[in-house]
């Protein structure tokens, strides 16, 4: 116990330290001259979170990343990359980066990766993680092509269609399925894929039946892809 005690007081002054002299960078440098230290980690992350509680998000978001190049399979691994989404989300609002951390956690802890290959027991929170991560990038690609002045950027569309493609393809049977179907649909539709648009919609309405709302809305909105693809088809024919 004594022990314990002694090593964590030291972890806290040496982090302490770190902090006030320069945060990731400082660590890094000690570290790389110190490079068999047991310390290396919990340090890391101590820098980490200290800086986040200052308020200093900018190396905050740093140290964060520096925990995670050093150890990328370790179990607190996503947490860190929690921490990083939050701060750019919530404490400095900076919408682009945070979907950038997001997109980044989908990755990160993705089946098959280093992290979920070391973690078994933590698979399920990853995976509902991602779930929760994936989502909210898809709608903010979808909000951000809505809101662009050029609602014609087909391109836009394509970005939020792919996101919410990706999310059925791994998560068509979590409980937010039938809505994000009905948006993967908007998407495909505002980029022109009419088709694909009508099949999506198709499937929130007659695929799901967890909400009757959504899935009449999803039928009515089949109908009108479905007639704009034949349209476009009779267009090109002409």
């Amino acid at each position: 116990q004594a022990r314990l005690g002694l090593r964590g007081e030291a972890i806290e002054y040496m982090a302490v330290a770190l902090t006030q002299t320069g945060g990731a960078e400082a660590a890094r440098r000690y570290f790389g001259s110190h490079p068999t230290t047991s310390f290396r980690l919990p340090v890391l992350r101590r820098v980490a979170s200290g800086l986040r509680d200052q308020g200093d998000f900018v190396r905050a978001v740093d140290a964060y990343r520096a925990v995670l190049l050093d150890s990328p399979a370790d179990s607190g691994a996503l947490s860190e990359q929690r921490e990083i989404v939050d701060i750019y989300q919530n404490r400095v609002l900076e919408p682009d980066k945070a979907q950038g951390a997001r997109l980044e956690l989908v990755d990160r802890f993705a089946p098959n990766s280093v992290w979920w290959n070391a973690n078994p027991a933590l698979r399920d929170s990853a995976q509902a993680a991602r779930e929760n991560a994936l989502r909210q990038s898809a709608q903010y690609s979808l909000s951000r092509a809505q809101d662009a002045k050029d609602k014609k950027d087909k391109a836009r569309f394509a970005e939020a269609a792919d996101l919410y493609g990706r999310y059925m393809s791994e998560f068509s049977t979590s409980d937010s399925a039938q809505a994000v179907d009905l948006l993967y649909g908007e998407a495909l539709f505002a980029e022109g894929e009419y088709f694909k648009a009508g099949t999506e919609y198709s499937r929130a309405a007659y695929g799901y039946t967890k909400d009757p709302r959504i899935s009449q809305q999803a039928g009515q909105d089949a109908i009108v892809a479905f007639d704009s693809a034949t349209v476009r088809s009779k267009d090109d024919r002409a």
